[in-house]
């Protein structure tokens, strides 16, 4: 288990966002899970256990994000890119 936490915003452009999620530091791969689930896997060099540092999925209203250990600048990363896109960002911390 990782820190989890949910990322409200709206998807206006499905491609920019791809490009988004690919180009975050330590993007390592996409792995499906179905036809439309898709999981981005961010790993760093160092890390050569069997989690990734973190992993963003697409949702319903946004994207959900795992830190599995040091993965929580990708998560401000990835965040600051949304924003920058002039989407409104919520974060909300499912740890409490």
């Amino acid at each position: 288990m990782g820190y989890e936490y949910s990322i409200k915003c709206s998807v206006d452009d499905p491609a920019g966002i791809r490009d988004i999620l690919q180009g975050l530091p330590h993007f390592a791969r996409v792995e499906r899970a179905g036809e439309r689930e898709q999981s981005y896997l961010y790993r760093r060099p160092e890390n050569d256990g069997q989690l990734p540092n973190a992993l963003i999925e697409i949702a319903p209203v946004g994207f959900y994000f795992c830190d599995y250990g040091e993965g929580l600048d990708i998560l401000k990363e990835f965040v600051f890119r949304l924003a920058l896109n002039g989407s409104p960002v919520e974060v909300i911390d499912h740890n409490d």
